[in-house]
């Protein structure tokens, strides 16, 4: 796609509205720089206002209907989330006064270099530096990765105990490393760089690096709190860097020019924004429909077991999408078509899936929120969730709330491990323990005053 015409009459005016929308929740839901409601906001900016600056003339659908949906779509999220908010009210926000004890820090430290082993075996088995090369870059490797996946869901057969294990641990690894990033920040930073080289073996998207580089931020941020002058020209390199990174890896996956310039890396911006937008107003233009009593299925068994229940919904809309968009599974440089939150309400439920699926996103993004910002050990789990608040508005609802319940799940998991070693050191160091201290003592003055030759 190419930026045509800047529109920014509507523009400025959705952004208006939104801003204004944000005004009138701020009773409900009051301002904070990390929070789920921030996150919604970047996200609908970038991947849902934006593309009307520079796509509106490629919308399937009129400039005025497309804003006002974006608009309500908004409305409706913080109608979610202040609802949430309602219910989950007694919960607070994560305060940093204390760090874990040295029994959690070792247990998190052991986790965290067994695990990182485990998946230093598995990146080499799978070709090392050579296949990680390969699939950055869009190479055979990418293509097979991406192919697999897609027949995997199109044949109705989902992700594998060994994935979701995966997945659970993967997880799990995130707060340990949190916890461990409390206590010896340095090596735990050596650590997490050495996670990060052992994922790009299955490297699929741009976003899934920018999240596993924004962890150690989001860390350093929360735990150390910089000033607002520094944190601002952290955001901003970060933010630089990412979007070069991002035009540069997207022209080698095209096969274009991948010479790096100002005009190069705003256009490439604005079409990885509208690239997702347009593909949605199709959606509705063309009057594209799932089945909603499918999606509804699939969100409410999604913990049940495909061996258990193998005709369970398989919900693939980015994949379904970019089959009836292109005829492939995989669409053009490698990648697939990502059609936005929005689009997916469109798609299984008309033009109201605006208004009752950014109700369940804002319900669902809160209350993820106040289980996972609670605690100091789900920190890690945190910032995953925020980071796929922003992502997940340019793909899918569905992915969002599954990473959501996943990431419930390991922190349950975690939990029950740190109150394990809690009560062991409770045990160790408990009232019956320091009674019998005590009692040694005050033995050893009686002696100590018998000998003494003063008395």
């Amino acid at each position: 796609m190419i930026t045509i015409a800047l529109n920014w009459e509507w523009f400025i005016l959705t952004c208006f509205i939104i801003g204004v929308s944000r005004l009138l929740f701020l009773r409900f839901l009051p301002f904070k720089l990390i929070s789920i409601t921030t996150a919604a906001t970047v996200g609908f900016g970038a991947f849902l206002v934006l593309p009307i600056l520079g796509y509106s003339n490629l919308f399937a659908i009129s400039l005025r209907d497309y804003s006002l949906y974006v608009c309500l779509a908004y409305f409706s999220f913080l109608t979610g989330a202040s609802l949430a908010r309602r219910l989950f009210v007694g919960r607070e926000s994560p305060k940093i006064k204390f760090t874990p004890g040295a029994d959690q820090t070792t247990f998190a430290a052991i986790f965290c270099v067994l695990w990182l082993a485990i998946l230093l075996v598995e990146f080499f088995l799978k070709g090392g530096f050579v296949h990680m090369w390969d699939v950055i870059f869009g190479g055979w490797a990418h293509i097979q990765l991406l192919t697999q996946i897609g027949e995997l869901m199109q044949s109705n057969q989902g992700f594998s105990y060994l994935d979701a294990g995966k997945i659970l641990l993967d997880d799990m690894f995130c707060c340990f490393w949190v916890i461990l990033y409390m206590k010896v920040p340095k090596r735990a930073l050596v650590i997490w760089t050495v996670f990060i080289i052992t994922n790009l073996g299955d490297y699929i998207s741009r976003s899934s690096l920018l999240e596993l580089v924004l962890v150690p931020f989001f860390a350093y941020v929360l735990l150390n709190r910089p000033s607002a002058k520094k944190l601002t020209v952290l955001s901003g390199i970060l933010l630089l860097i990412s979007l070069i990174f991002f035009s540069w890896d997207s022209s080698i996956r095209l096969g274009l020019n991948p010479s790096v310039t100002a005009d190069k890396v705003f256009s490439d911006t604005m079409r990885d924004a509208g690239d997702s937008a347009v593909p949605a107003t199709v959606i509705l233009a063309r009057n594209i429909r799932g089945q909603p009593s499918t999606y509804i299925i699939g969100l409410a068994t999604f913990l049940i077991p495909r061996s258990i229940w193998n005709n369970k919904p398989n919900l693939q809309y980015n994949y379904d999408m970019t089959y009836l968009l292109t005829g492939m599974l995989i669409g053009q440089g490698t990648s697939v078509i990502t059609s936005t939150m929005l689009g997916e309400a469109w798609y299984y439920f008309g033009w109201s899936g605006t208004i009752w699926l950014m109700l369940v996103f804002g319900f669902f993004a809160y209350f993820f929120e106040s289980f996972l910002g609670n605690n100091i050990y789900f920190l890690g789990l945190f910032f995953e969730i925020f980071y796929l608040t922003i992502i997940e508005v340019r793909s899918e609802f569905i992915a969002y709330y599954q990473s959501g319940i996943a990431a419930l799940v390991a922190a349950m998991v975690v939990k029950v491990i740190v109150e394990l070693l809690s009560a062991r050191r409770k045990e160790l160091h408990g009232p019956a323990n320091l009674k019998s201290i005590k009692a040694k003592t005050g033995l050893l003055i009686k002696k100590s005053s018998i000998n003494d030759p003063g008395e």
